[in-house]
């Protein structure tokens, strides 16, 4: 079964679990609403791993994912940290861009909005304590990346044609060379009766 036909069956047994446990009393499910989202951008990245050419599903699936998880995080610890954490909105679309360039086809016009929004954002969050504490875990965000992109197949090009040489006509006959002659075949070898020096038998 291909990715993208898991992915919404994948969909339903977690937020079925997630209805299941809420119900048993665990926990409050509007708390964890931003779930949604996050499993809306999953749903994404499956897309993505199904279709590995499509790879501008990146781009919603990064930007929800990172937005959701941002919600959960206020809904649990309180939103009052939205005052220092709203710089992420901007950094969101950026990770979108170089998570495409990572897993996409490399093409160098990604990284110049990635870099921006990226640098942008991380100016703005530099004022916070936390973000000198978790900044390692960028670096493994980006080696997981790194593992999870496809090998880049060989391009193999032609071989190059001579432009002064002539292409050949289909319709032309071919014709073959005929075989050399050989000694018996030439007219000095005719029957010798024909041969005047011959002597002639007198009567």
């Amino acid at each position: 079964m291909k990715a993208r036909h898991r992915g919404p069956g994948i969909i339903l047994i977690i937020l079925g679990i997630l209805l299941l446990v809420g119900n048993l009393g665990y926990f409050s499910l509007f708390e964890f609403w931003p779930l949604l989202i996050v499993l809306a951008g999953v749903l994404f990245f499956i897309q993505w791993i199904s279709d590995r050419e499509n790879y501008g599903l990146l781009l919603p699936a990064t930007i929800m994912i990172i937005t959701g998880l941002l919600f959960l995080y206020c809904e649990l610890y309180g939103w009052y940290h939205m005052k220092d954490l709203w710089p992420i909105f901007i950094m969101a679309p950026g990770a979108g861009f170089i998570f495409m360039y990572l897993l996409g086809d490399q093409e160098a016009g990604l990284l110049i909005p990635g870099g921006i929004l990226l640098t942008v954002g991380i100016v703005f969050l530099s004022a916070n304590e936390w973000v000198w504490r978790w900044w390692p875990a960028v670096l493994i965000v980006v080696g997981v990346l790194i593992l999870l992109r496809p090998p880049r197949q060989p391009v193999i090009t032609p071989l190059a044609e001579d432009p002064e040489r002539p292409a050949p006509d289909v319709n032309e006959p071919v014709f073959q060379d005929e075989p050399a002659a050989t000694p018996d075949d030439s007219p000095d070898s005719s029957d010798s009766s024909d041969s005047p020096n011959e002597p002639v038998e007198e009567s």
